[in-house]
């Protein structure tokens, strides 16, 4: 499970400041995109936690 830490979200806004200075457009969607990236690997936790579970692990 990914968990969103203080020093992780200073971190991805200090990407996104840092990108937002060539481009707003870009530095909005990496950020999304990294945000979303760490809500599959939180999904695929759970289905692997829930097969456990059911004993298909």
């Amino acid at each position: 499970m990914v968990i969103w830490t203080k020093p992780a979200r200073a971190d991805l806004k200090y990407i996104h400041d840092f990108i937002v200075e060539d481009s707003r457009h870009y530095a909005k969607k990496v950020a999304q995109e990294i945000q979303e990236k760490t809500d599959i690997l939180n999904d695929a936790a759970q289905c692997r936690e829930d097969s456990a579970r059911s004993g298909q692990a």
